[in-house]
């Protein structure tokens, strides 16, 4: 049976993305900076684009427009500092701080391996 991949990132849409989000991975060097619906975006295009398509369903939680009570670890990963953008996949708290196609298709992928 083929596991479904529900995937959450949870940011402010027109915010920079945290660490990480720069073309060196530093998060602070003075590259150009990427909004998080941007990136967003882009992992979207790339996960729709791929063969883990059909069973993923992407979602993008606003923070400042969302009660979090319902998302506890995700609620708690901010309380403490997590950078934003958090990335949930089937629940549990897999990235922080950026979100990149090829590493949340690789953990999609994972799901189905026996």
């Amino acid at each position: 049976m083929v596991k479904k991949a529900k995937v959450e990132v949870f940011g402010i849409p027109e915010q920079n993305a945290g660490s990480g989000a720069c073309s060196c991975s530093c998060g602070g060097c003075g590259c150009p900076s990427i909004r998080t619906d941007e990136l967003y975006g882009k992992m979207e295009v790339f996960i729709n684009g791929s063969d883990v398509k059909d069973i993923t369903e992407l979602s993008f939680i606003d923070i400042e427009n969302n009660d979090l009570e319902q998302y506890g670890n995700v609620k708690k990963a901010i309380d403490i500092g997590y950078p934003l953008p958090l990335t949930r996949l089937n629940g549990e708290l897999v990235f922080y701080g950026d979100i990149k196609g090829a590493a949340l298709y690789n953990e999609i992928k994972k799901l189905n391996i026996e």
